[in-house]
């Protein structure tokens, strides 16, 4: 069966991790959102008949996923806070990102509270 994962996203990864089996959670791998990508539906739709409404993939240069989410609006908040983070991640003024603040500067962007979902199944990037 599928490998499960719990995904985070942030403001510039998505980071996903495993639960050992006295539930601590362990990083295992972390990814640029610059370089990554989140589409509907999955890389394999023969073998997710039954829930494939509830699918999404990852992309990126170094892996790619197909994640399993609960139901239809998770998947749609997953979506739409990746596509979010990934124009605020390509789009960031570097002199925001660094702190330097002047009169003229906005202030940074706030770290987006993390969106998890419940299963991924990890395969190598196409």
């Amino acid at each position: 069966g599928p490998k499960k994962f719990e995904f985070f996203l942030f403001s510039d990864a998505v980071m996903y991790a495993y639960k050992q089996s006295n539930g601590k959670l362990v990083l295992h791998r972390t990814l640029p959102i610059k370089f990554a990508d989140a589409r509907e539906g999955s890389s394999r739709p023969e073998l997710v008949k039954d829930n494939s409404q509830l699918y999404f993939h990852i992309l990126s240069k170094e892996k790619s996923f197909d994640v399993l989410v609960e139901n239809a609006n998770q998947k749609v908040s997953w979506l739409k806070d990746f596509q979010i983070a990934k124009y605020e991640a390509e789009n960031v003024d570097p002199r925001r990102q660094s702190g330097i603040v002047d009169n003229n500067t906005p202030p940074p962007i706030p770290q987006r509270p993390p969106s998890t979902s419940i299963i991924g199944e990890e395969e190598h990037a196409p």
